[in-house]
């Protein structure tokens, strides 16, 4: 069977890769929900078995696109109509209705469905044509027949009272026209937090005519986005910097809404050794291949034992740390078996054991896992240190190379490197810059794995450090079912630094706001016990004076860490199921140093790295963020990433600096000391404990939902922590705002009266409606 597949359908491999070309350039643009439908059609397309080397040839157009795969996909993007582009930006399907869209009321109608989804596809088209202004319902329904408006009427309603349209950093105006009717004005809110989530919640609410007062900690707003003014010569972002894909972010609104100026990141990220000398390209690709390889190995390991009770107490850590063991092993036994050493039917044996741990696709069982005791206590990185598995000797023993194959001039290496950013998984790839040729000529394989063997584990290291970054986490804490749960949600196009920063969107977001935002005003407790359904608030201004101030409804949009120091009293307790996915789901630490100098003595690229001599300083100033394109001014940004973020923070900000400088003087020998620098410590914040999100062994996605979960249906919830499918993102922030102020306004069943005021505004502009 196989050489008649090999006989008459490989002339069709050409067309079948370029199906699935189209199919993962449209299908993962147009709705998150559809980024499994890809992977189904390749299964279902290619015979398993028979097309291994089709398989591998589609993995290359996905993994290793000579364009940058987040450039690809804008560029395939602008080549849709408007319609098109517009719903791809709302994160739906073109052609269908949500479910929450298709079972609310204000969608039921005797008219076909495909009538329903155009008219809210152009009513969407209708509000990205201009972000800047609130679009009004005659303007969305100007140019739609007379018979269907009022049918419009309502779903634009909908669109609204959920965030799609009419959302962000627009002039406070009444979303809803008249006052009159509607009960939203005699209703109070009070809002915990002023960050992203906090902010755009208390926007949405105020536009909808609620009384709503916000109550933040610190004396400024924007939580965990903050610039860094008064140290350096230009404002410098020390929390959230980036949007992570412009095409579907809500961050990249703001950002139009606020004319913040982007910069579009380019994708190549040099590393330097310890020696000061650039990775080689050819070294840099297969380390990388080699990563994602093992990292593959988990994953059809997660895929086949997912439901076992060893699979879920393991740690990626500890499974990364089991799938390169197991490469060692069979590396090494080919090894030895090809130099003829043992038994001289080695290299057979290991080759009919091989192919009895294959299944029909091809790929290796992974029932050996679940015989390795799970109280291993090393770190998942220490396989790449000199103790830890066999060191390499010329007689043709093994190493950790043992599992990477010297570099090949015709492979191109995968583009999964997970992380360019500090607040979320990226895509971007990550190419080297050129350096020297890691063959030469009359050198030997054995020869060039002696003398890389060390650069390579560093390399190693250094991919598991920005996987860490990623995660906000040690990997051999987060859990191996869960820890990448997110992925199929991750916003299309490029990632793009704001020359601005954050400010101008923390600025626009609170412009309008006025008395309502009360700084330096700690709550204290929420009291939801009252029989009339109020909320009492106990509130410590500046001054050190307890307020109490009764609300209908209250949203809570402090950070995860703050509920896990309980420093907010809620009378009564907050569920016990609340209270146990608040303590399951981890929230990890980060640190940025930022330093300017006198002028830019490093590469021009927007990015670069720097591989650390041990495992345990593996992502200690392990990247650098190069701002002088964004600032104009020579300022330089390099990281700590868990786990070594706790060590460094008992560190003053001059020690560290000087760590950071030394780093950097490996490959730039005159580098000065800054004439600034600023350390972020979001960890020992007391009004953050950290910065993001992870899913620790124990936790799965399921408990962003039970945290999100209102509470007695007055108490509500916001931030990166209550959104499943967009975690550790400003994104996320101000999606859950969204959300929170839609759940009031249903909970005062407020959309069909919306509905009348919207109508009787289109009547009043003179477009009649049947």
């Amino acid at each position: 069977m196989r050489n008649n597949y090999e006989r008459y359908c490989n002339d069709f491999d050409d067309v079948l890769v370029s199906l699935l070309e189209t199919t993962y350039a449209q299908i993962s643009l147009l709705s998150p929900s559809h980024r499994w439908f890809l992977e189904r059609c390749e299964q279902s397309l290619l015979p398993s078995g028979f097309s291994s080397a089709l398989r591998d040839r589609a993995n290359t157009f996905k993994q290793s696109k000579s364009v940058d795969p987040d450039a690809q996909e804008e560029q395939t993007f602008l080549r849709f109509p408007e319609t098109t582009q517009a719903v791809i930006r709302a994160r739906l399907s073109e052609n269908s209705l949500e479910p929450a869209q298709a079972n609310h009321p204000l969608f039921q109608s005797k008219e076909p469905p495909l009538v329903l989804v155009d008219l809210r596809n152009h009513i969407i088209r209708m509000w990205y044509r201009d972000t800047r202004a609130r679009m009004g319902v005659a303007s969305a329904l100007a140019d739609v027949p007379k018979r269907f408006r009022m049918l419009g009427c309502r779903i634009f309603t909908h669109l609204e009272c959920t965030g799609i349209i009419n959302f962000g950093a627009i002039p406070l105006t009444s979303a809803v026209g008249s006052q009159r009717g509607n009960k939203a004005a005699c209703k109070t809110v009070a809002i915990v937090g002023a960050g992203m989530a906090g902010l755009v919640t208390a926007r949405q609410l105020q536009a909808f005519g609620f009384q709503v007062r916000i109550f933040e900690a610190r004396k400024r707003p924007g939580g965990r986005v903050h610039a860094e003014r008064d140290k350096f010569s230009v404002s410098v972002d020390m929390g959230a910097m980036l949007i992570t894909g412009i095409l579907q972010n809500p961050v990249a609104v703001l950002a139009h809404q606020t004319d913040s100026p982007l910069h579009f990141l380019d994708s190549e990220c040099p590393l330097f050794d310890i020696d000061g000398s650039w990775v080689p390209k050819e070294t840099d690709a297969w380390a990388e291949r080699e990563f994602n390889r093992i990292l593959d190995d988990t994953g059809r390991f997660r895929d086949k034992e997912g439901c076992s009770e060893v699979a879920k107490r393991l740690s990626l850590g500890e499974a990364f740390q089991m799938a390169l063991e197991k490469r060692v092993r069979r590396r090494k036994a080919r090894v030895r078996a090809a130099n003829g050493e043992g038994d001289r039917g080695a290299l057979r044996t290991l080759h009919r054991k091989t192919a009895r741990r294959c299944d029909s696709s091809g790929e290796e069982d992974d029932s050996e896992y679940l015989n390795i005791p799970l109280n291993n206590s090393r770190d998942p990185a220490n396989l790449l240190v000199s103790n830890s598995v066999p060191t390499h000797h010329a007689d043709g023993g093994s190493s950790c190379l043992g599992v990477i194959e010297p570099p090949k001039n015709s492979e191109r290496p995968r583009k999964r490197s997970k992380v360019v950013n500090g607040n979320a998984k990226s895509q971007v790839g990550r190419p080297a810059v050129e350096a020297r040729a890691p063959f030469r000529n009359g050198h030997s394989e054995k020869k060039f794995q002696s003398m890389d063997e060390k650069v390579a584990c560093r390399l190693l290291r250094w991919h598991i450090a920005n996987l860490e970054y990623g995660c906000a986490a040690d990997i051999s804490k987060v859990s191996l079912l869960h820890w990448d749960q997110d992925d199929p949600y991750g916003f299309s196009g490029e990632h793009v630094l704001l020359k601005q920063g954050y400010d101008p969107l923390i600025n626009g977001l609170v412009d309008g706001l006025g008395d309502m935002l009360e700084l330096r005003s700690e709550v204290s407790a929420i009291d939801y016990s009252e029989e009339n359904g109020s909320v009492l608030v106990e509130v410590e201004n500046h001054r050190g004076y307890v307020e109490e101030h009764e609300f209908d409804f209250v949203v809570v949009t402090v950070p995860l860490g703050v509920l896990k120091k309980r420093t907010i009293e809620f009378r009564p307790t907050l569920p016990s199921k609340k209270l146990a996915a608040i303590n399951r789901l981890g929230f990890g630490g980060l640190m940025k140093v930022a330093m300017e100098f006198n002028s830019q003595f490093w590469v021009k690229h927007d990015m670069f790295g720097a591989l650390r001599e041990t495992v345990e300083k593996r992502g200690e100033f392990y990247f650098f963020w190069n701002l002088a394109p964004c600032t104009k001014k020579p300022v330089l940004m390099t990281l700590v990433v868990e786990p070594c973020v706790q060590a460094m923070e008992s560190l003053s900000d001059h020690e560290i600096v000087d760590r950071a400088v030394r780093v950097l003087r490996r490959c730039y020998p005159d580098a000065p000391n800054p004439k600034a620098f600023s350390v972020s410590r979001w960890s020992k914040d007391e009004f953050s404990g950290g910065v993001y999100t992870n899913i620790p062994v124990g936790s799965s996605g399921a408990d962003y939902d039970i945290i999100e979960a209102p509470v007695d249906r007055r108490v509500f919830f916001g931030g990166e922590h209550t959104t499943r499918q967009y975690p550790t993102t400003c994104a996320s922030a101000i999606i859950s705002g969204l959300r929170e102020a839609y759940r009031i306004v249903e909970e005062n069943e407020l959309t069909e009266v919306f509905a009348a005021l919207h109508l009787q505004s289109l009547r009043e502009s003179g477009l009649t409606a049947t």
